[in-house]
């Protein structure tokens, strides 16, 4: 199965929600426009980068996780995404070099996010 980048972010930006001490199944997680196989995949690629709090409870014939919350990493991910402006060019970065792992999205999404702070406050890379 292939990860989409959207669901990424999309799944990220719904678990981010669940409130404090909560947990949800991720059979039962619904994400829009997304399939229970496509957030269930998701969500394992999420919890095995380390971005999620969660119980792995998957089967031979099933994933299935409890989501708890994201981890520190996860919120660090997220927050670097969350701006729509911040993840069309981190997309566009991962999309010049074709198809990438959640690691190096995260890596542009770092890259993008300092580039738009410096060029915020004013600080040139050649002034260091």
């Amino acid at each position: 199965m292939k990860l989409s980048h959207e669901c990424v972010r999309d799944v990220m930006l719904a678990i981010e929600e669940i409130p404090y001490r909560h947990y949800i199944e991720s059979n039962k997680f619904i994400v829009k426009d997304y399939d229970k196989d496509e957030i269930n995949y998701t969500i394992k690629r999420l919890y095995e980068a380390g971005f999620l709090d969660a119980k792995d409870q998957s089967t031979l014939s099933d994933y299935e996780f409890t989501v708890m919350s994201l981890s520190y990493y996860g919120h660090q991910f997220l927050g670097n995404i969350r701006p729509q402006g911040s993840w069309d060019k981190t997309k566009k970065a991962a999309n010049k070099v074709g198809s990438v792992s959640i690691d190096i999205l995260a890596t542009f999404a770092a890259k993008v996010t300092a580039e738009l702070i410096a060029k915020q406050l004013g600080i040139n890379n050649n002034d260091a």
